[in-house]
């Protein structure tokens, strides 16, 4: 499922932040699963709790052309229909669509640890505004593509949202902790 070094390597930094919220109470979920690569580590280290992975399956969703880099209907090399193959019988429900369009379709839920890789201003934005008050207090965000040239639209969200917060950084991902 891993694609490249790079992906590995960002897993990896994931996964130093996911194990901080193995025992928490709460679900799991990913906003922009694209092949699967990162859902698939997530299923393995929460075994034991429901996986939620939100993604278009079509590519990336309009962009905001003032601050996003990425254009609307790329990453659309992806298959719904492959990984709902992939993870059948496994904890991981995939959800398809736009977000935040498709949250009717999963109950209301806390969250542990939600890995937000939207690459984008706007889903960066829809994903905090959504999870983060069903977040649980130790529970985690994570950001993907922090500071990544390609996605300054990620950056600028979590500072809008969270202005003053202190941002745990690790290689280009960024972490927030809910802490109250």
């Amino acid at each position: 499922m891993l694609d490249s070094a790079l992906e590995f390597r960002t897993i990896c930094q994931l996964m130093k932040f996911a194990g901080e919220c193995v025992n928490l109470p709460g679900e799991v979920a990913e906003l922009g699963v694209y092949k699967g690569g990162s859902l698939d580590i997530l299923s393995r280290v929460f075994p034991h709790k429901a996986i939620y992975g939100f993604d278009t399956f079509e590519g990336m969703p309009e962009v905001v052309s003032s601050i996003d880099v990425h254009q609307a209907g790329e990453f659309s090399d992806t298959s719904f229909e492959k990984l709902s193959e992939y993870f059948s019988g496994s904890n991981v429900r995939l959800i398809k669509g736009r977000f935040p369009d498709t949250v009717p379709q999963v109950p209301e839920l806390q969250y542990c640890f939600v890995h937000i890789d939207g690459d984008i201003y706007t889903s960066t934005r829809d994903a905090i505004a959504y999870f983060y008050p069903r977040l649980v207090v130790g529970g985690v965000l994570v950001f993907d593509d922090w500071e990544w040239k390609g996605c300054p639209g990620v950056k600028r969200a979590v500072e809008e949202y969270f202005p003053g917060r202190e941002i745990v950084v690790v290689g280009n991902e960024a972490m927030i902790k809910k802490l109250l």
